[in-house]
C-alpha cells in the first residue's frame, strides 16, 4: 500500500505536470536559475561548499591512486570544488561530466577554488586552474575540461585512469554508466561511486527511507516523469551488474542503514518485488562501491 499522504501525492502529481509542460523552465528563467540535477551549491555557504568538496575528494583518495592519472567525475553539479581537490592531489587532468549546464567558470567557482587554496596545499592553485582575462574566466582545459552531455555520450580526448560518482548513480540508467565506464577506462582503471539508495523528491525523508518502494510502477511515472529522482535500483542489483559489467569488485560496503523496526513495519507494504528482498540488501541506505575494470 502507498505510503504518501493525499496532499503530499497531489503536490507531486501537480509538480511534475508542471515541469512536463514547461512551467517549472519558465519560472526558473524568470528567476534566473539555471537546472541543476541536485544540490544547488551556489546558494550554500562557501564553508559548506568546502567541507563537502573536502568529504568526496579525500573518500576518493582513500579508495583510487590518483596522483599523475587521469579522471573523470560523473555529475558534479554546480560544484567542481572535488575535482580542483583531486588536481591539488596530483591528478594530472579531471574531465566534469555534467548534464546540465550548472558547471561554470565563473565567480562562484574561482572563490571556491582559492578557499580551498586556504586550506589544502597542492600541485595548483586556483589561478593555474580557472585562467582569468580582462572580462572573462575560463577552465585550463589542460587540467579541468568541462563535458556538457549525458555520462553515455561522453567521449574524452585521452584514456581515463579512474572515474567517480557522488550520490548519482540512483539517478541513472546504472547498466549504461556502468558499461560506458567500462569501455573508456583503461585496464585496471578504477571506477569508485557512494550511492544513495533512499526515497527522493516527495519521498525524502531519512527516518522512513523505503517508502517510495511502496509507491505502485503505474503511479511512478506520473510522480517522476520530469523529475529528477531515484531510479529504486537496490542493493544487490549493483553488486550484481558490477560483474556483469566487467569489473571487479575491489570494495563494496553499506554505510547507512535502516532502522530494523522501521523496515519491519513498511516490508508488508512493499511492491512484491521489494519484500522478496532481505533485510540486509533492503536495509541499505547508502553505500560506497569501488569497481575496478578487468
Amino acid at each position: 500500500m502507498l505510503q504518501l499522504a493525499p496532499h503530499r501525492l497531489l503536490g507531486a502529481l501537480a509538480e511534475n505536470v508542471a515541469k512536463t509542460i514547461g512551467l517549472t523552465a519558465i519560472a526558473k528563467r524568470a528567476l534566473r536559475r539555471g537546472e541543476c540535477g541536485g544540490v544547488r551549491w551556489v546558494d550554500q555557504s562557501l564553508e559548506s561548499n568546502v567541507r563537502h568538496v573536502r568529504h568526496i575528494a579525500s573518500l576518493v583518495e582513500s579508495h583510487v591512486n590518483v596522483r599523475n592519472r587521469v579522471g573523470a567525475e560523473i555529475g558534479p553539479g554546480d560544484n567542481l570544488g572535488a575535482s580542483y581537490c583531486l588536481l591539488k592531489a596530483g591528478a594530472s587532468k579531471i574531465y566534469a561530466v555534467e548534464k546540465f549546464g550548472s558547471v561554470a567558470a565563473d565567480a562562484h567557482c574561482e572563490r571556491l577554488f582559492m578557499a580551498i587554496d586556504a586550506e589544502v596545499a597542492g600541485n595548483v592553485t586556483a589561478s593555474e586552474v580557472l585562467q582569468r582575462g580582462e572580462s572573462w574566466l575560463r577552465f585550463n582545459r589542460a587540467q579541468l575540461q568541462h563535458a556538457h552531455c549525458l555520462f553515455e555520450d561522453f567521449s574524452p580526448d585521452e584514456p581515463i585512469d579512474f572515474i567517480y560518482s557522488h550520490d548519482v548513480i540512483e539517478h541513472v540508467n546504472p547498466r549504461s554508466v556502468f558499461l560506458h565506464a567500462s569501455e573508456i577506462l583503461t585496464a585496471g582503471g578504477d571506477f569508485l561511486n557512494v550511492i544513495d539508495l533512499t526515497g527522493h523528491g516527495v519521498f525524502y525523508d531519512l527516518k522512513r527511507p523505503l517508502d517510495f518502494l511502496t509507491c505502485p510502477d503505474w503511479l511512478w511515472p506520473m510522480l517522476f516523469s520530469a523529475m529528477e529522482t531515484t531510479n529504486r535500483v537496490r542493493w544487490s542489483e549493483l553488486l550484481q551488474l558490477a560483474e556483469d559489467t566487467g569489473f571487479q569488485i575491489i570494495h563494496a560496503k553499506p554505510i547507512r542503514r535502516a532502522d530494523p523496526n522501521y523496515l519491519a513495519s513498511i516490508r508488508p507494504h512493499l511492491l512484491p518485488r521489494y519484500q522478496a528482498l532481505t533485510d540486509d540488501d533492503l536495509s541499505v541506505m547508502q553505500c560506497v562501491l569501488h569497481l575496478r575494470k578487468l
